[in-house]
C-alpha cells in the first residue's frame, strides 16, 4: 500500500498572510504539513540566484524561521510544522538545539527538521561561515544538535564545532528526535543523506529525481523517506511521485495575501482530490465505483490524507450507492454524511476518520463537520453494518452540534436516501 502526505510551504513575509493564519488554513484543508524557509538577510551584492532570475521579493522579507514556526504551532493542533530549510551553517548549533526542541516539545512532537546548505555564498560569510567547507560544517552541526537533543550531558568535538560536556532542555518530544530532511539536488547529497538524515526532500524539477531516489534506496541500510518541494499543483506530476514510493509532496503557496493564498490552496485541492487513482485504491474492488462516482461529479473535493477522507457534498443517491458497501473508509464517511441530516440541515463539507473492527463491519468513527455560517460540529461513534443492511450507530462522544442526537439510533439505507 502507497500513502502520500501532503504539505505546503510559503516564505512568511511581513506583509502576506501571517504565519498563523496560512498554518490553520493549512490544518482546516486537511494538509499534513507547512514549510517554512529561512534566510537571516540578504545582502545587496550576492551570489546569483539559482536559475538566473531576478532575487525575488519575498528572499527579502522573510520572519525570523523559528519565530513563524511557533506562530503555526500555536494556531494549530494536528499540523506538523517544519523548516524547509533551516540553513545550519549560518547558526549556532547549541541555541538552534535548544529553539529546535522548544518548538518540537511546545507544538506536541509536530515539527520536522529540514535542513540545508544554501546557495549564497556572501550570506554564509556574513555569518562566518567559509562556502568552501560548508558540508563539513553542516554535518558537523546536526551531529552536534542531535547530541544535544538526545544526551543528558552533551559534547561533542569536530574540527568545525566543540564543546564540552553541557546540558539543555527542553528535550524534543519526538524521540529519539524530530525527523532530519536534508534538502538539496547535488553530486553529494546522498552522503548527508545517510550521514546524518531521516528523510530525503529535494526541489521538484531536476529530470532525473525518480531514478536518483532508486539509487538512494539501494545505498541506504535504513529506511529513508523520500520527499519533494516545490510540486506543481498537477495530479499527473502527484501521482508520479506516489507511483515511485514518494511520502510527501510539498506545494508552494504565494507570499500573498488571504485571497491569493486561499485560491492556490483551492488549486492544489483540485488536483489531489484525483490522486487515489495512483495509490491507496488501485488495488481497491471498489476503485473503479468510486472513480467512476468522482468522474459524474457524484462526489466533489474527495481526497485521502493519512487516514482521513474529506469530500463536499453533491449526490445524496451516489453517496449511498451499494456498490460502495463492504468495508472501506469511504462508506464510513458517506453514511456519516448521510446520518448528520438528523442535525436538521446539511453540513458543506465533512473529514471521517475510522478504525477497523476485527469483521470489516464495525468501525469506530470521528469525524467533523462544517455547516453554513462556519458552524463546527465534531462527533464520535461506533457504526455497525448489519445483515439486513442497516447501519446502527452507537454514540461515542459529541461536541459542538447545533442539534442533539439521542444516544443511539438506527438507520435503513432506504430512510437515508428518502431523506
Amino acid at each position: 500500500m502507497i500513502t502520500m502526505e501532503f504539505g505546503v510551504a510559503i516564505f512568511p513575509t511581513h506583509d502576506a498572510i501571517r504565519p498563523g493564519d496560512v498554518a490553520r488554513l493549512a490544518e482546516e484543508r486537511g494538509h499534513e504539513s507547512l514549510f517554512f524557509p529561512e534566510h537571516t538577510h540578504m545582502p545587496v551584492e550576492h551570489s546569483p540566484y539559482p536559475g538566473g532570475e531576478p532575487l525575488p521579493y519575498r528572499y527579502v522579507h522573510t520572519f525570523d524561521l523559528f519565530v513563524a514556526l511557533t506562530a503555526a504551532a500555536a494556531a494549530t493542533s494536528r499540523l506538523r510544522v517544519g523548516s524547509g530549510v533551516c540553513l545550519v551553517i549560518q547558526r549556532d548549533p547549541i541555541i538552534t538545539a535548544k529553539e529546535t526542541a522548544s518548538v518540537d516539545y511546545l507544538s506536541g512532537g509536530r515539527f520536522e527538521f529540514g535542513v540545508g546548505a544554501g546557495w549564497n555564498r556572501e550570506e554564509m560569510a556574513n555569518h562566518g561561515t567559509d562556502p568552501r567547507t560548508r558540508m563539513a560544517v553542516m554535518r558537523e552541526r546536526v551531529e552536534a544538535i542531535k547530541a544535544i537533543w538526545t544526551t543528558d550531558e552533551a559534547s561533542y568535538s569536530g574540527d568545525h564545532v566543540n564543546f564540552d560536556r553541557i546540558w539543555s532542555w527542553p528535550k524534543p518530544a519526538q524521540r529519539p528526535h524530530p525527523p532530519v530532511i536534508v534538502g538539496g539536488e547535488g553530486p553529494t547529497v546522498f552522503d548527508r543523506v545517510l550521514a546524518f538524515g531521516d528523510a530525503w526532500m529535494p526541489n521538484h524539477g531536476p529530470s532525473d529525481l525518480i531514478k536518483r531516489s532508486a539509487e538512494l534506496r539501494l545505498r541506504a541500510d535504513r529506511h529513508i523517506s523520500l520527499q519533494v518541494m516545490g510540486v506543481p499543483a498537477d495530479p499527473a506530476v502527484f501521482a508520479t511521485y506516489a507511483a515511485e514510493g514518494f511520502d510527501r509532496v510539498v506545494h508552494w503557496l504565494p507570499s500573498a495575501g488571504r485571497g491569493p493564498v486561499e485560491r492556490a490552496f483551492d488549486a492544489a485541492d483540485r488536483a489531489d482530490r484525483l490522486l487515489m487513482e495512483a495509490f491507496m485504491w488501485r488495488h481497491h474492488p471498489q476503485t473503479a465505483r468510486l472513480l467512476e462516482l468522482v468522474r459524474g461529479g457524484a462526489i466533489g473535493e474527495l481526497r485521502f490524507i493519512r487516514g482521513t477522507f474529506t469530500f463536499t457534498l453533491v449526490d445524496d443517491e451516489a453517496r449511498l450507492d451499494p456498490a460502495l458497501a463492504g468495508g472501506s473508509l469511504m462508506d464510513v464517511g458517506c453514511y456519516c454524511v448521510s446520518g448528520s441530516r438528523l442535525l436538521g440541515g446539511e453540513p458543506e463539507s465533512v473529514s471521517a476518520q475510522a478504525w477497523f473492527g476485527p469483521t470489516g463491519t464495525d468501525w469506530l468513527l470521528t469525524a467533523m463537520l462544517r455547516f453554513p455560517g462556519d458552524v463546527l460540529a465534531k462527533t464520535g461513534c461506533f457504526i455497525t453494518l448489519a445483515d439486513n443492511n442497516e447501519i446502527v450507530v452507537a454514540r461515542k462522544g459529541l461536541t459542538g452540534f447545533v442539534h442533539q442526537l439521542p444516544t443511539a439510533y438506527t438507520l435503513r439505507l432506504k430512510d437515508l436516501r428518502e431523506g
